[in-house]
C-alpha cells in the first residue's frame, strides 16, 4: 500500500483521537469535521485500501484501522 496514504489516514486519526478527551475542556476542538475529514478520506482512498483496513475504515472502527496502518507500516 502506498505509504503516503497511510500516513494521511494514520494523522486524520491521531487528530480525530486526540480531540476526543478535549471534549470535556471548555471550548472543545469539533469532532464533526474531524469525523467528515476521514469520510472523505476513505471515500478517496477506498480502491487503493487493503481490504481490512478498508472494512475498518468502512465500519468507523478508527482505533482498529489506526492498528491495522501501523502493522502495514512495518
Amino acid at each position: 500500500m502506498n505509504s503516503e496514504i497511510l500516513n494521511e489516514l494514520a494523522t486524520a486519526l491521531n487528530h480525530y483521537f486526540k480531540a476526543i478527551p478535549l471534549q470535556k475542556e471548555p471550548n472543545p476542538p469539533a469532532l464533526l469535521p474531524l469525523i467528515q475529514n476521514l469520510a472523505e478520506l476513505q471515500n478517496k482512498y477506498n480502491q487503493e485500501l487493503e481490504p481490512e483496513l478498508r472494512h475498518f475504515m468502512q465500519r468507523q472502527s478508527y482505533e482498529k484501522a489506526l492498528l491495522r496502518i501501523e502493522e502495514l507500516r512495518t
